[in-house]
């Protein structure tokens, strides 16, 4: 008689082969089967497609089915054993490339990391420079204050400021400097940069350092100064600015300095600290600048170049100062309530290449050039300098105003239109070519003889005024008259020209004598003429004057 052996009397397993027998009693049969027949049955291995829509709770996943529904559900995969980072990451899109969490992390820091706190009042120096030299990149918590101090970036290194707030630390010479190769700076609050002995932001020697998007209020000694520490062998080429506003300057808002070219960029505004004057009002801090361009060669180290766009300054002692500037294209510049100049070209080189575009001087002391300065501006408006409003100080204004003056050596060029009181001073060895408007043409048939009254024609002379009137196209004023002579008109004799308006003189008369053979003549403020109002020339040669030929032109601008 065969044993009975009870299942639970059999000495365990030492080890259970997938082909080993259970058995299987289904209520019909009894049969056998292997344990992965058993497992299979009660929870099945997930498929691929199983495991990448993870839908289903019941069956078995593999090693390798999660690993695919992990790269499946999420932008990163898992890196093969012996790489140094466990996960890579796709951020998508066509052409998109795995890279590693490592080579993530390293591209992008927070300086809180780095033991920044944003507190306002420690000094997160050392955690924004530690966080920079580890990463190129350093992004910067919204809502957090950090005060700094001297922050060195260089070489494709860059903060993103998140809108955070900057202020200047205790000692700082600048906030921030940028240096070397594609260093840049965005979008950060700069509230308070008193502390610091420099401007907040400062480039150094520097190729396509970028500025962009930067508010600074309460900035002291200015916003942005682009100098090199050594003028004799330092280059800043390609700097780029845009997006800057600065208010509550007190210094510089925006300093140029030597060996700086092919500066790049607009939308920058600058506004004045305005202190109180006589009669408690308002007038600009002593000694502020908009922007500051103080260029002299320094050596044979080239420079210029420039092309800007949409700037402003406002409420400074002067706006613009440009010194021994050369090769500069700025367009829709603006410079208002200045107590002196909003614009001043001047230095003892050739300044030289300078072409604007859409320019405004407005409630400020007009426009100065001095030296040799040589300047183009294609759309001028000057008006209300010299003008004081009810928020001024009755001494606002520094000195007397114009809408041009002109001193030196220097050059003006006036194209495209003029808008403005025409207050005009140009000294005799300077020069003023207004190249829009009208220009009367005239001349002379034959030589004038001593004694003789007459009024220009355009080809000859006439002493009949109503036989040789021009009429006014439009509004506006008569602010020069050009006159030559072929002769002097001798010892003791003169040739007078005077400008008539509706058959009668007007205050505005040129006296040629000796040995002159006349020019150009600019008259402060113009002759103001109506629509269709007559213009005339007249030509008095006195009693002995030596008969001459002569040749006029009126210079008419439309209001």
């Amino acid at each position: 008689m065969a044993e009975t052996i009870s299942p639970s009397e059999l000495d365990p397993a030492v080890t259970v082969t997938g082909d080993a027998a259970l058995v299987v009693d289904n209520g019909v049969l009894v049969q056998k089967a292997t344990p992965i027949q058993v497992v299979d049955a009660a929870r099945p291995l997930a498929s691929q497609g199983d495991a990448e829509a993870g839908s289903d709770n019941g069956k078995i996943m593999s090693a390798l089915r999660v690993a695919q529904a992990i790269t499946a559900r999420a932008p990163f995969t898992l890196q093969p054993a012996g790489t140094t980072s466990l996960i890579g990451t796709t951020v998508g899109g066509a052409g998109a490339v795995n890279r590693t969490q490592a080579n993530e992390n390293s591209d992008i820091a927070k300086a809180e990391q780095r033991g920044a706190l944003g507190d306002g009042s420690m000094d997160d120096s050392a955690a924004f420079a530690s966080s920079l030299s580890a990463k190129r990149n350093v992004t910067a918590a919204a809502g957090k204050i950090y005060s700094l101090k001297d922050v060195s970036l260089s070489n494709s290194q860059s903060i993103e400021g998140n809108n955070a707030i900057f202020g200047g630390a205790v000692g700082a010479t600048n906030m921030f400097s940028l240096q070397d190769s594609d260093p840049r700076l965005q979008n950060l609050r700069i509230t308070s940069a008193l502390n610091c002995s420099g401007a907040a932001i400062r480039i150094k020697k520097s190729r396509a350092a970028r500025i962009d998007r930067i508010t600074a209020v309460n900035n002291g000694f200015g916003a942005v100064n682009i100098s090199p520490d050594n003028a004799a062998t330092d280059v800043i080429a390609l700097p780029f600015l845009s997006g800057v506003q600065t208010e509550q300057v007190s210094g510089v808002g925006f300093f140029i300095g030597q060996n700086v070219s092919e500066m790049r960029g607009g939308d920058l505004h600058a506004h004045g600290n305005l202190v109180t004057g006589g009669g408690g009002g308002l007038k600009p801090q002593s000694g502020s600048v908009g922007w500051r361009q103080n260029q002299p060669l320094s050596g044979t180290i080239a420079r210029g170049g420039h092309q800007m766009s949409k700037m402003n300054m406002i409420a400074f002692e002067k706006g613009w100062w440009f010194t021994d500037v050369e090769l500069l294209m700025y367009d829709n510049i603006y410079a208002d309530s200045c107590s002196d100049f909003g614009m001043t070209f001047d230095g003892t080189g050739n300044a030289d290449g300078i072409q604007l575009s859409s320019v405004f001087a407005g409630t400020t002391r007009g426009i100065r050039l001095a030296g040799n300065a040589n300047v183009s501006i294609n759309g001028l408006t000057t008006i209300y300098n010299g003008q004081v409003f009810s928020w001024m100080a009755s001494d606002f204004y520094t000195g007397t105003a114009y809408d041009v003056k002109l001193e030196g050596n220097s050059r003006l060029t006036i194209s495209g239109y003029w808008r403005g009181d025409k207050k005009i001073d140009v000294a005799s060895t300077a020069k003023l070519i207004v190249d829009c408007g009208e220009k009367f043409n005239a001349r002379t048939i034959g030589s004038i003889a001593p004694a003789s009254t007459g009024y220009f024609c355009e080809f000859g002379i006439t002493g009949t005024e109503a036989d040789a009137n021009w009429r006014a196209p439009c509004a506006g004023k008569v602010i020069g008259v050009t006159v030559y002579n072929t002769n002097a008109a001798g010892s003791g004799q003169s040739f007078t020209y005077t400008l008539r308006k509706n058959f009668a003189d007007t205050p505005f008369s040129i006296v040629v004598s000796g040995s002159g053979f006349g020019g150009d003549n600019w008259y402060s403020g113009g002759v103001s003429y109506a629509s269709g109002d007559t213009i005339a020339l007249k030509l008095v040669t006195s009693a002995a004057a030596t008969a001459s030929r002569h040749v006029a032109v009126i210079h008419f601008v439309p209001d």
